[in-house]
């Protein structure tokens, strides 16, 4: 079998989030998501993935109307303090504390919205599967990384290179991975494991799909 360099990329994101991309070989894109909260690990296979990525934006509505609606409430406050100082001065201090940390975090998600995304779909149906920010300090990194992807994702010819084990592992994790996608229902991923054991040890596992 032909040998794959492992491809790479890491993004760094703001308050302190960090997501890396991996494929070893030629079987499965692995991400892994840290955040100071938690950490998070994704598995895509290859060949459930389109080659041909999209760039893609989805402006938040939410984190903007949040962000103005936080604001006026201090805006009204700081016209209340105008006219009567003594009176609105301690409220304003309060009001301030409160809300406005969490309408300069809403309105950060907001502006960020507009950062275009490289988004990458499922073959079979063309729903969306993982996208990656596309920042200008490394776009050109990203555009190299996403350019690897979709050429790795081309030069995958299955299954004929394939043993009969290994198409019977890579069919078990699509499977799986449809399952948890909520594509196949339990009763269709159950029907699909009978297809796959009444074959046995012989024929192309990949024309059961």
């Amino acid at each position: 079998m032909p040998v794959f360099k492992p491809l790479h990329f890491t993004q760094t994101l703001p308050f302190s989030r960090t997501m890396r991309i991996e494929v070893e070989g030629n079987r499965d894109v692995h991400m892994h998501y840290k955040s100071l909260f938690k950490s998070q690990s994704q598995t895509f296979p290859l060949d459930l993935i389109n080659p041909r990525p999209g760039l893609n934006k989805s402006i938040n509505l939410a984190a903007g109307i949040a962000a103005l609606f936080l604001l006026l409430i201090i805006g009204f406050c700081l016209l209340g303090y105008a006219q009567n100082p003594a009176r609105f001065s301690q409220p304003l201090m309060v009001l301030t504390i409160l809300f406005l940390p969490p309408a300069l975090v809403a309105l950060w998600f907001f502006n960020a919205s507009f950062t275009p995304s490289v988004v990458f779909f499922r073959v079979d149906d063309g729903d969306e599967m993982f996208k990656i920010p596309q920042y200008p300090h490394n776009k050109s990194q990203l555009e190299q990384f996403a350019k690897d992807l979709s050429e790795r994702i081309e030069s995958i010819r299955y299954p004929g290179n394939l043993s009969h084990a290994e198409q019977v592992e890579l069919y078990q994790k699509h499977l799986d991975f449809l399952l948890n996608e909520q594509v196949l229902s339990q009763a269709e991923y159950d029907a699909a494991l009978q297809r796959l054991e009444k074959r046995g040890g012989s024929g192309n596992v990949f024309k059961l799909i």
